[in-house]
């Protein structure tokens, strides 16, 4: 690029420089910028400088100038401070359905608002709990085109894929033979560290993991009409968005686990004491293996008192598994 073209980009070298290199404790003097202009083949003069930070400094970015003979300038301010940066990087570090190339690649865009402390921010790793990540990279499109959809009340059409094993491996196939889903979406969330469509399909309310999506297209089809869902009362009621029958279940719980309650199903549920420090809680859920196995981990400190085909359905469970346990041992 000739020389009298790189004098044009004179101020945005500057503000680069200011934002990656310089804080409250270095400070850059006018012959530090000068010297890194002149290393990009811009040249300056000190007045140049002045008058190019006054520019900065009313177009609104907040650099300050410390007098002094050790002094100079420096950015106070910026998009991010350093803690939001490194909470935004944990998040995403510790994001199950961020693949590990996306990660890296998000770290290093944050990092690049972290000025002198970026090789802090890069060092930061958060590994999730199993280490498992997507592989799916086209998931974070999807989500988009799924919100895009959502906007604007379109259906949408897609391929559902499962896991199975195959010759000694697990694998994935297309469900209903590879034919096409086409749903009303109504809400992305995420639940269990998995990112969710919620969508219905005809008159039913379902929902299908995004990173088992595959070939989503926004039609132009008009959504259908239909209730718009309380997500809340949906997702309490989902146990890992396992889906089943929607039913209403009486709870018996210990005193104790009135916070675990209240972490899976709200504090607004109503309660009844049971007059012996425990207390009742009935709440709506989809039935599932999945809610029968929480119920389960708390080695009977929370029991299912009713319906009783429910519960019946429970200690079904519980005995079959003892069946299988006893068939291996033999």
């Amino acid at each position: 690029m000739p020389r009298s073209a790189r004098q044009k980009l004179k101020l945005l070298y500057l503000r680069d420089y200011l934002r990656d290199n310089t804080d409250e404790e270095h400070p850059a003097s006018a012959p530090d910028i000068i010297a890194y202009l002149s290393a990009q083949g811009i040249s300056a003069e000190r007045k140049s400088i002045y008058d190019d930070i006054t520019a900065l400094q009313s177009y609104g970015d907040d650099i300050i100038r410390i007098p002094g003979k050790n002094g100079g300038y420096f950015l106070a301010s910026r998009i991010f401070e350093f803690p939001e940066l490194e909470l935004l990087t944990d998040a995403v570090q510790s994001s199950r359905f961020i693949s590990e190339a996306k990660a890296k690649r998000l770290t290093e865009k944050l990092a690049r608002f972290a000025g002198r402390l970026r090789p802090k921010l890069l060092r930061r790793q958060i590994y999730t709990e199993d280490g498992y990540r997507t592989e799916n990279e086209a998931v974070y499109n999807s989500i988009d085109r799924l919100l895009e959809a959502i906007d604007g009340r379109k259906k949408v059409t897609f391929r559902y894929y499962e896991y199975l094993v195959e010759n000694g491996r697990i694998s994935r196939r297309f469900r209903r033979g590879g034919s096409l889903y086409t749903a009303d979406p109504v809400a992305v969330v995420r639940s269990d560290d998995k990112c969710y469509l919620v969508a219905y399909e005809g008159d039913s309310l379902r929902h299908y993991r995004a990173d088992k999506l595959s070939g989503l297209t926004v039609t132009d089809i008009p959504a259908d009409a239909h209730p718009v869902p309380d997500m809340s009362a949906y997702l309490s009621s989902s146990f890992l968005m396992f889906g089943g029958e929607k039913q209403s279940v009486k709870l018996h719980c210990t005193g104790d686990h009135a916070g675990v309650v209240a972490d899976r199903f709200g504090r607004n549920i109503p309660v009844l004491l049971d007059g012996s420090g425990g207390f009742y809680v009935t709440v709506q859920v989809l039935l599932s293996p999945q809610f029968y196995s929480w119920v389960f981990s708390f080695g009977g400190d929370i029991q299912i008192t009713d319906p009783p085909a429910v519960r019946d359905e429970m200690l079904k469970m519980l005995e079959t598994t003892k069946s299988r346990l006893k068939e291996e041992q033999k």
